[in-house]
């Protein structure tokens, strides 16, 4: 794909004004990382917040014809092994979205704002997977996509003090993790979800595109914010142990491969959880998901070759790198057994 054809977000202006270097994400020319370099953004965003620009992601909106979330959430049963019907509203939940063979189509999250639900879709499949649904869901529901909405996220342990100075402070200081609450902004529609996908406290923020530059303005007015690029978050999602869709999981995993079992709800487990018909967590080719880091200052990619010690064994078993990135002067936690 050429610079040409690359979609831009609606904070391309900034984004140039900042000097980013700007790398493809989904179709869309978006940040790697400002000037200071990736591992002064890793590690302001983990001491105090770092701002990202995630509009490549795609939010898609799904109601009943007489809403009644009810329906939609039986709807959603059949294709998620996730308990939606005991969605509080309000309320966020990370989930999977499975094929029929217990593979992982997508992750995603879902929210529910009233009588509707609200997915956020990852960006390379996200046309694919909204017809997907649209098809699945059946003729009592029906789905709107939102994709030219901006959507940002707000990480790092400052991030709540600073969005309270921008908002509501009682609001968000009294948001609980997984809260999420749609208000107004300046006369435009802002969902405000404490969510993200660092590992940390934070918020990911939907709103209408023409006030996101805006809105991302008056944010790095504060002085404890920085700009930071998706490789930046990249680096913050490993060092959390989080997977990336089509590098650690696709539908070719299990959420057993990809230690993933916890995302299934406990209530749908019973005999094992259904989605699409299939038994999802029995499934496994003895392979799974673990961190390692390399023995130098190297940028390890998808694809690498790597070889780990079998536990209780002098075996070693040949593995295969799914995310990688330069190794920072950073901790990782581990994500599989």
């Amino acid at each position: 794909m050429t610079d040409e054809t690359l979609k831009s977000s609606p904070l391309q202006a900034l984004h140039e004004e900042l000097k980013a270097t700007m790398g493809c994400y989904a179709g869309y020319a978006l940040p790697e990382h400002y000037p200071l370099g990736m591992e002064v953004e890793h590690l302001h965003t983990r001491k105090q917040a770092g701002l990202f620009d995630i509009s490549f992601l795609g939010q898609v909106r799904i109601r009943a014809k007489e809403d009644n979330a009810a329906v939609v959430a039986e709807a959603l049963e059949a294709l998620m092994p996730l308990d939606i019907m005991g969605l509080e509203k309000n309320r966020v939940r990370y989930g999977l979205l499975t094929t029929d063979q217990g593979g992982i189509r997508d992750d995603l999250a879902i929210s529910r704002q009233e009588e509707e639900f609200i997915l956020t879709l990852n960006g390379q499949n996200r046309e694919d997977n909204a017809d997907y649904l649209e098809n699945a869901i059946g003729n009592d529901c029906r789905l709107i996509r939102e994709f030219d909405r901006a959507m940002l996220s707000l990480q790092g342990p400052l991030s709540a003090e600073v969005l309270a100075r921008v908002l509501d402070q009682t609001t968000i200081m009294g948001m609980r993790y997984r809260d999420s609450l749609a208000m107004q902004w300046e006369g435009g529609s802002l969902i405000v979800s404490r969510f993200g996908y660092t590992g940390m406290e934070g918020f990911d923020l939907s709103l209408e595109a023409s006030q996101a530059e805006a809105f991302a303005r008056r944010l790095l007015d504060d002085p404890d914010v920085a700009p930071a690029g998706l490789e930046t978050r990249n680096s913050l999602r490993m060092e959390a142990g989080l997977c990336l869709y089509g590098a650690d999981i696709d539908k070719t995993t299990s959420p057993v491969e990809a230690a993933l079992v916890s995302s299934i709800a406990a209530c749908r487990r019973a005999g094992g959880a259904r989605a699409g018909g299939t038994l999802v967590p029995g499934r496994s080719k003895g392979r799974w998901n673990m961190a390692y880091t390399a023995s130098a200052l190297v940028c390890v990619r998808k694809g690498t070759c790597c070889w780990v010690a079998v536990w209780n064994s002098s075996r070693m078993k040949e593995g295969q790198t799914g995310s990688g990135a330069l190794r920072l002067a950073v901790s990782v936690r581990p994500c599989g057994p």
